[in-house]
């Protein structure tokens, strides 16, 4: 009996592990793209499950200098799951510049994607950094993009912290480099990935590198200015003597801050040519569909059709509404949009992903309109339009003549309209015994609603005790800081003071939603509504649109002390907001 147990148990396994087999899937990837001469790079192949065989990566020293090759494997069992992963890391060095096409790798029956990667020419000795020309041990370069840039485009900005391989020293723990910081200007600034560590040579002399990433995104137009990056660790003296048991007790210690150059770019307002709705600068964008494989409609029998935005340069947040217009005959119920962002070191991927349940009313033939995101090419420096072209589709008769039933206003997903026949159901007849005995239990439904309001109603006077119990001095003071910030909103608005306004504004933004406060005009303008949505929209193109032009106040100040129906109760976006929506 326990060798039979034992016996099954192997079968199990053995089954698990080929399953798993089956589903491995190879992954290529390099830790940096574009790399540069004479700088040492990650290259990692991994699969996600068992692989019949080892890889070959011999042909890689045809091009490469492969410094270190390790390899690294993970099992893992939960719940009768099996699960296994092998990572395969190789530390290269280029042997020339160029681009170059990475095969796919094969082990055994699973093949990996390709790469293309591009070395860049090795940095001649004028054009390296100050600390690797005046041959210092230790210092801080910083790179950021293009020279100009447009309001809410993406400006990288890499951190590179040297430290010389001759120079004995190794960074302690304790150590720090600072992040970006605006000496002017207002952008949002977002870390991309975690550091990367690399080799590189410069005047003959190799260095570690630690390289750190951001993606910065200017709110306003005119100066952009990032303060000096500061470097401050405490550094530890290494020897090749022979030491001591007690030699880590008296280590040589030495405290070292060492600063990099500051950066300023010119940053542009819209263009005045510019047509679309909302302002969108970007590196590419991409508008498709998903449509189900049979084109025509049936009556009453909802259709799910998604459209999907990936833009490249901006985060999720920025990605405009994709508003369809729906022609007569033809019902729809929008899902709740997906935003995605994926970053890598050359920037942030954002994705908007919109399903619509589509529900024909009556037979025919109806065209769904074109669609169109019109949006600005950085790298181009014109305007271009994404579009989905117009499409007709037949719509056929429900068999039976049936007619459709009409959805709920509020649909919870499209899997629900998905789901659910729309055809009219038609209600059963009431039998004679159905009707007794709805009449016998008259009273018990009655006592039953009774105890429900009863109940209802001690809810009620508990949460109005436990809200009567709050602290009196706890309320004064809320009150007396939500007036401090009317006042500051109040004097900015009268001065005509449009960054004094701003910031007031942001204050009570702040105050009005202490969890998740909009991070920009544009993201609080769409909080409120009405005037003060159109006041603060105003408010934004005189401050970002470059122009110099008066701004009043009092309007703004009238919407804002208007009466209102209280706090708007839209979820506000986890990311940057759009500046504001052009005109």
């Amino acid at each position: 009996m326990r060798m039979r147990v034992t016996l099954n148990s192997l079968v199990i396994i053995t089954g698990l592990l080929l399953s798993t087999t089956l589903q491995a899937a190879l992954t290529l990837s390099v830790d940096r793209n574009p790399v540069g001469m004479d700088e040492s790079f990650t290259l990692t192949l991994s699969s996600d499950g068992s692989v019949d065989g080892e890889p070959d990566f011999s042909w890689l020293e045809r091009e490469f200098e492969v410094v270190n090759q390790q390899q690294s494997s993970n099992f893992q069992m939960i719940n009768g799951d099996v699960s296994r992963s092998i990572t395969w890391n190789l530390t290269l060095l280029a042997k020339k510049s160029g681009n170059f096409v990475l095969p796919p790798i094969r082990v055994g029956d699973q093949q990996s994607n390709r790469i293309t990667l591009r070395v860049k020419e090795r940095a001649a000795a004028s054009t390296a950094p100050d600390g690797a020309a005046n041959n210092e041990a230790l210092f801080v370069l910083v790179e950021a993009g293009q020279a100009e840039l447009y309001v809410q485009e993406q400006l990288l900005y890499t951190i590179k912290l040297f430290l010389a391989h001759d120079a004995g020293l190794n960074i302690a723990n304790g150590s720090s480099l600072s992040e970006p910081e605006l000496a002017s200007g207002d952008a949002v600034i977002k870390r991309l990935g975690e550091d990367s560590n690399y080799q590189t040579m410069f005047n003959g002399k190799r260095y570690s590198v630690i390289e750190r990433r951001y993606a910065i995104y200017p709110q306003q137009s005119g100066e952009l200015s990032i303060k000096p990056i500061l470097f401050d660790g405490r550094m530890v003296t290494t020897t090749n003597r022979r030491q001591s048991i007690f030699d880590s007790l008296q280590q040589r210690s030495q405290i070292k801050r060492v600063t990099s150059k500051g950066v300023t770019r010119e940053v542009k307002a819209i263009p005045a040519g510019y047509t679309g709705k909302q302002w969108l600068p970007a590196k590419s964008v991409q508008l498709v569909e998903e449509w189900p494989e049979q084109q025509g409609l049936v009556v009453g029998e909802p259709v799910t059709r998604t459209l999907a935005l990936l833009v490249d340069g901006i985060t999720s947040a920025q990605l405009p509404t994709l508003n369809m217009a729906t022609p007569e005959g033809l019902k729809s119920y929008p899902d709740q949009p997906l935003l995605k962002e994926t970053t890598s070191a050359q920037g942030i991927t954002a994705l908007r992903q919109e399903k619509i349940a589509l529900v024909a009313t009556a037979p025919g033939e109806l065209t769904l309109p074109a669609l169109e995101v019109t949006w600005w090419n950085t790298d181009t420096g014109k305007q271009e339009v994404a579009r989905l072209d117009a499409r007709t589709i037949k719509v056929k008769a429900a068999a039976g003549g049936s007619e459709p039933q009409a959805m709920p206003p509020a649909v919870s997903g499209v899997q629900q309209a998905a789901s659910q026949p729309l055809t009219a159901i038609a209600e059963p007849k009431a039998s004679p015994l159905a009707a007794t005995t709805g009449s016998d239990r008259r009273w018990q439904w009655l006592a039953l609603v009774l105890a429900a309001g009863w109940l209802f109603t001690l809810l009620l006077w508990w949460r109005s005790t436990r809200q009567s119990n709050a602290t009196p001095a706890a309320k004064v003071e809320a009150i007396e800081s939500l007036k401090a910030v009317r006042k500051k909103v109040k004097a900015a608005c009268h001065s005509g003071n449009a960054s004094e306004t701003k910031e007031a504004l942001m204050g009570w933004a702040q105050s009005q939603w202490p969890d998740a406060a909009p991070a920009s005009l544009g993201e609080l303008a769409r909080r409120v509504s009405g005037e003060l949505a159109a006041a603060i929209d105003e408010l934004s193109r005189v401050l970002y649109s470059g122009a110099k032009s008066e701004w009043r106040g009092e309007p703004l100040w009238e919407a804002f002390n208007a009466p209102r129906s209280g706090k708007s109760t839209a979820s506000p976006p986890s990311e940057l907001a759009p500046l504001f929506r052009h005109q």
